[in-house]
């Protein structure tokens, strides 16, 4: 009976095969007429845009020339849901452009129907959860690989700030990648932080004294992703 409910779990979970995921990048990969400023900024969402446009805006854009799927080669993964169950023996991919984690059993590709299920995804190194968050004053969901895990988690939110369609028929499509920083407490929504001492002081405001305490210590300018990951570690071992 377990495994036959274990099952279902995880056709369900798996359920969106590779046409559906498909037809969702279709739909997201309709060109603006012409070049538009993404409203929402720090990377989240995307931007569309001609050669053209390029030529003109290219020192603007935001975000580096990078891949559209981090895990292109299929790496082997392991699922874990809520429950404490793990799948494996499948190879994942994550689609940055779709938010997506996408799967293959080296026949079928199929998208993750369900990742509110998921306790956390992991292949080649990184982990990944499914988390609400803060944005432009809503709260969305979306994966994020954690970078620090504790009672507060220093989470990595990559996003595609420009699309570049190619023009011709060997002409490839281009995306430039953004990564943001966000802080996730307990089961409140995480929240962006930027690598700079004030973004810090505030997000880590409950122990600001020994924070400040700690930066001017060390040294630390808290201008680099490794310099949050210290101050993340070092704030947790305060609680």
């Amino acid at each position: 009976m377990k495994t036959g409910m274990y099952q279902l779990i995880v056709a369900m979970l798996l359920a969106i095969p590779l046409i559906a995921v498909s037809q969702v990048k279709d739909k997201q990969k309709e060109p603006a007429d012409a070049y538009t400023e993404t409203k929402t900024g720090g990377g989240d969402g995307f931007v569309t845009g001609s050669s053209s446009s390029l030529t003109t805006r290219e020192a603007k854009i935001e975000g580096t020339l990078g891949n559209l799927y981090l895990g292109s080669s299929w790496p082997e993964g392991i699922i874990i849901l809520r429950d404490g169950s793990h799948i494996k023996g499948r190879n994942f991919r994550y689609d940055i452009y779709a938010d997506q984690m996408q799967m293959t059993d080296g026949k079928d590709t199929m998208a993750i129907a369900r990742p509110e299920e998921l306790s956390s995804l992991s292949f080649d190194g990184h982990t990944f959860i499914y988390q609400p968050f803060e944005c432009s004053g809503l709260v969305k969901e979306g994966f994020f690989e954690v970078l620090v895990s504790g009672k507060t988690d220093l989470l990595l939110k990559r996003a595609v700030t420009f699309h570049l369609k190619g023009e011709e028929d060997d002409s490839k499509d281009k995306y430039y990648v953004s990564d943001c920083y966000f802080l996730k407490k307990g089961t409140d929504p995480a929240f962006k932080v930027l690598c700079s001492k004030k973004s810090a002081l505030e997000g880590l405001c409950e122990h600001r004294d020994e924070i400040d305490a700690y930066i001017k210590k060390t040294g630390k300018k808290v201008k680099t992703v490794d310099d949050l990951k210290d101050l993340v570690n070092y704030y947790n071992s305060l609680e």
